[in-house]
């Protein structure tokens, strides 16, 4: 996943040209882990979704945005956010829609 490879490059910069700085970035380990979770589980709600189990997928998808909701100790406010949310909102509508939970979906 680009993201995910942004941060691992990120983290492998800061430990190679600025170690004295690694302790203010300890968030970064935290983040690319969130970020792991969230694509694992992401990739689980698929496979639910193309198999026909949209009450899992739906659980998957609210397990994914939960895993971005706010930063580590309140340094950063969700880096995975942008892209990967709007996927997860409209995967997640769309499996309120086969299950006929309209409202839910427009909320999504």
């Amino acid at each position: 996943h680009p993201a995910l490879s942004a941060l691992s490059s990120l983290s492998n910069f800061i430990v190679k040209f600025t170690p004295s700085k690694i302790e203010q970035y300890q968030w970064l380990e935290e983040e690319k882990r969130k970020m792991e979770q969230t694509i694992k589980r992401k990739e689980t709600g698929d496979t639910l979704f193309r198999n026909g189990d949209y009450d899992d997928a739906v659980k998957e998808y609210t397990a994914c945005l939960a895993l971005d909701s706010g930063g580590v100790n309140g340094i950063v406010e969700g880096i995975i956010g942008g892209r990967m949310n709007a996927v997860l909102h409209c995967n997640r509508a769309a499996a309120c829609m086969a299950l006929s939970k309209y409202r839910d979906a427009i909320s999504d």
